[in-house]
């Protein structure tokens, strides 16, 4: 029979025990090995602290305190109601309410078996650790279960994202292939197709560079441009400035452009002619030569002989002429210039005067010069001259000249039928001025001088 003390009473309450069983008495060793199982093993306890020494002191003879062997046998959990009398009893489990003790028998020797009452320890106590035994707590266990879940989540993302579940499509790489190839490649990934040319050197249809890049994600049926290798040709920049044309060859890929002119009649600085020829195809390192004209110019001859005046306006491509013009400056016949000035732009084949200087003291002294050679016979204030010779003749100006010529009067008689009779006075000289019209006509002379 064991009794069981009640926390805070000095009664202890009688509770059956296995000894009150009937069959009780079957041998030890079987009522050893039942007790061993329903034992489990323990570290041998500490010394008990002052507290339990002191309830273990206050408890009667016949009973033993239990805390001062191992608190953890104490544990025994309230069940409820108390057990039936005839019925075995149940071994408590570690961890159970304090309230309760038990009285258990002496090993092997069960007749002799006294009443003795155990004193669970305060609830509140720890139980201790058992031998092998590795006891895990709560909020770390807790932890390794999150992390666990967080670690397979992340698998499953990570796993589904890679087999492309999510998070767009990833474009192929296609560089190096033919466009159609290319583009059967692109749809059966999923994604819509567009082609770019691009100018190269490489072989026409293949395939340069993607956009997005290739290996990248993007939404299922977005726009992949795919940029295709195509021939460069030579544009058409005939009639183009030459900045203009430049910059299309320069954009075209051409890195190498020469520049040559050639009189034209177009309008000067565009591009004539190309070579290669429009339309040809070339490499970005090929020479290509720009053709732009330049304007006929009206060169410089001042100064040159005539012929050689004549001969540089041939060579420019316009047709030359002559005029005389007068300075006073410049020796007769020599050339001026020209007349339009040099310079001037004109088309081929364009009349250029070249100016041969004429001196109008010359011309002057020829007009008057010309007058009296015209005749012998003048008259001055009704007196009639002989022209012997022409002295002088200078240029005045202004269209005007003076003049000293000798000349010798004479007179002409009859005598009542007889033959005429000239007679001749002393030769004289006669000196004046004439003034010439443009044109070279005698407008006045002083002294009045008449021819007959």
């Amino acid at each position: 029979m064991a009794l069981l003390r009640s926390e805070g009473s000095g009664r202890a309450r009688r509770i059956p025990s296995p000894l009150d069983l009937p069959g009780w008495e079957k041998d030890s060793q079987a009522i050893t090995e039942e007790l061993e199982e329903a034992t489990v093993s323990f570290d041998a306890p500490d010394a008990p602290s002052s507290s339990e020494a002191a309830k273990a002191a206050d408890a009667p003879a016949d009973t033993l305190y239990v805390g001062a062997l191992d608190p953890s046998l104490a544990d025994i959990p309230d069940e409820g109601p108390a057990a039936q009398p005839n019925g075995p009893a149940d071994i408590p489990e570690a961890g159970g309410s304090p309230s309760k003790t038990q009285e258990m028998p002496r090993i092997g020797e069960a007749a002799d078996v006294q009443n003795k009452a155990y004193i669970a320890p305060d609830a509140a106590k720890k139980a201790p650790k058992m031998p092998g035994e590795r006891r895990v707590r709560k909020p770390v266990m807790t932890a390794l279960i999150i992390a666990g879940v967080l670690l397979t989540a992340a698998a499953l993302v990570g796993g589904s994202y890679l087999l492309q579940f999510w998070g767009g499509k990833e474009v192929p790489n296609v560089i190096g292939m033919k466009a159609e190839d290319a583009t059967d490649k692109l749809e059966a990934a999923g994604f819509t197709v567009s082609q770019v040319l691009v100018k190269s050197d490489d072989v026409e249809g293949i395939v340069l560079r993607t956009t997005p890049d290739a290996g990248s994600r993007a939404e299922a049926g977005a726009e992949v441009v795919i940029d295709i290798t195509c021939a460069r040709t030579v544009p058409d920049v005939i009639g183009l400035s030459q900045e203009e044309a430049q910059a299309l060859l320069q954009q075209e890929g051409f890195e190498n452009v020469e520049v040559t002119e050639e009189k034209s009649d177009a309008a000067a600085g565009s591009v004539i002619a190309v070579s290669p020829e429009p339309g040809v195809r070339s490499k970005a390192q090929a020479k290509i030569v720009l053709t732009v004209a330049t304007p006929y110019v009206v060169p410089a001859v001042a100064g040159l002989p005539l012929e050689e005046a004549e001969a540089a306006l041939i060579a420019e491509g316009f047709v030359p002429t002559t005029a005389r013009v007068y300075n006073e400056e410049a020796a007769e016949g020599t050339v001026l210039g020209t007349d339009p000035s040099e310079g001037t732009q004109l088309p081929s084949g364009s009349e250029v005067c070249i100016n041969i200087a004429k001196s109008r003291a010359t011309e002057v002294v020829g007009f008057a010069q010309s007058w009296f050679a015209a005749s012998s016979d003048y008259s001055i204030n009704g007196m009639n001259y002989q022209l012997k010779h022409v002295k002088s003749v200078n240029y005045e100006g202004n269209d005007t000249c003076s003049f000293t010529v000798v000349m010798q009067p004479y007179e002409t008689h009859s005598w009542f039928g007889a033959q005429p009779e000239t007679r001749y006075g002393n030769e004289q000289r006669v000196s004046g001025t004439m003034h010439f019209s443009s044109d070279g006509q005698l407008q006045s002379i002083d002294p009045a001088i008449q021819r007959n």
